[in-house]
């Protein structure tokens, strides 16, 4: 994940929301994102960055989670 503040370098991000029934959960570490797909289909997932006053930037986009390769 990526933000950038003119005033604060010390930037926090959360996850604000995920779609219902979403194929994955997710969670943020630091500036790392992870996402762990549950089953095949599609949701969406808000991110949202605070700074040190706490305002918030949100940004919202969809993951889509394809089937796993067959093993052999």
């Amino acid at each position: 994940l990526y933000a950038d503040d003119l005033e604060d370098t010390n930037l926090r991000f959360s996850i604000d929301s995920i779609s219902n029934n979403a194929p994955f959960t997710a969670s943020t570490s630091g500036t790392n994102l992870i996402l762990n797909g549950l089953n095949k289909g599609t949701g969406t997932i808000t991110i949202a960055v605070y700074d040190l006053d706490n305002d918030e930037a949100l940004s919202t986009f969809t993951v889509n989670v394809e089937a796993r390769p067959q093993q052999q």
